[in-house]
């Protein structure tokens, strides 16, 4: 998952006002708690969806399923 409660920013369930006010409210106060779930949500999307890592996975598949498909070659 992207979001891991605590960690990489807040979940609540859906529709649960209430939460959402309470979470928001104390992200307000801890200026620092709020920079922090921000930071460590930021690495977690550069390190999955970096464009450069991202291409690099695509060109290794797409080697691979291509040497796959070729016939083997006959002494």
């Amino acid at each position: 998952a992207l979001i891991d409660h605590g960690r990489t920013g807040l979940l609540f369930e859906s529709g649960d006002e209430d939460t959402l006010v309470g979470q928001l409210t104390h992200l307000l106060a801890d200026r620092g708690r709020a920079a922090a779930l921000g930071a460590a949500g930021r690495d977690v999307v550069f390190e999955r969806y970096d464009l450069r890592r991202m291409a690099g996975d695509y060109d290794r598949h797409y080697r691979a399923l291509l040497a796959a498909r070729r016939p083997a070659l006959v002494a």
